[in-house]
């Protein structure tokens, strides 16, 4: 199975952002990012995209050729933040 674009609402546990990584995460949050970070090494998307973090990044997967771009959408002005 393989797919061009993951579009997901949870970043994979491989891309999570380490400032915001913590011990005290939720268990549903870090189940989550599992089955996320599963599909990706499943289906091997060039592109991964997510939101759920609210803070823009972009990196690659370890051991994978998936870029993830983690979204981050400013409510101040109604639009997407990056670099």
């Amino acid at each position: 199975m393989s797919a061009d674009v993951l579009l997901a609402h949870d970043a994979p546990r491989g891309a999570i952002p380490q400032i915001l990584w913590a011990p005290w995460c939720a268990s549903s949050t870090l189940a989550c990012a599992e089955q996320v970070q599963a599909v990706a090494e499943a289906t091997q998307p060039p592109l991964l995209l997510h939101g759920h973090w609210h803070q823009f990044q972009q990196v690659r997967l370890p051991g994978q050729d998936t870029e993830v771009i983690g979204l981050f959408y400013r409510r101040d002005t109604k639009e997407l933040d990056g670099p």
